[in-house]
């Protein structure tokens, strides 16, 4: 019996946010190493080495959230990486633009903004071909879920 992803999503939304099964959140976990590699390759080749760009971009987290609200179930991968304290703007860098202090300064003006090749997150996810399918492994296992009742 097929469902189609607006039938499970109806159904999805007749259950709260904790009965999404513990099965499904760990079928969207099992490409996260991967696409965790994937993303660490990405950035330690496309941005400069000099200054320790990349080994920083590198070692930012990816983890899979999912969000149920109404009759909308969202499952998505996060890039995020926390730096003084605060959250970096990594959307910038995958859009290619690094604002970084000019020579060591911190104060205001003394920052400038460095030109580096863009897609360094989102092109080694988009290309994953791991997660869409884990994507519709938990959206299965979800309609299972569902039909059986548990």
């Amino acid at each position: 019996m097929s469902i189609t992803l607006a039938t499970l999503a109806t159904r999805l939304a007749r259950f709260n946010a904790g009965a999404v099964p513990r099965e499904v959140r760990q079928e969207l976990d099992r490409p996260l190493p991967v696409i965790r590699a994937k993303v660490k390759l990405s950035a330690l080749t496309k941005l400069p080495k000099s200054g320790g760009l990349a080994a920083w971009a590198a070692a930012a987290h990816v983890t899979a959230q999912v969000h149920t609200a109404g009759e909308t179930v969202t499952a998505h991968l996060k890039v995020h990486r926390t730096s003084m304290f605060r959250p970096s703007d990594l959307r910038a860098l995958d859009r290619g633009r690094v604002r970084h202090p000019a020579w060591g300064r911190r104060g205001p003006n003394d920052w400038s903004i460095q030109l580096v090749k863009p897609k360094v997150y989102s092109e080694p996810i988009t290309e994953a071909r791991e997660w869409r399918a884990a994507v519709a492994r938990a959206a299965r296992a979800a309609a299972g879920v569902i039909r059986n009742g548990r």
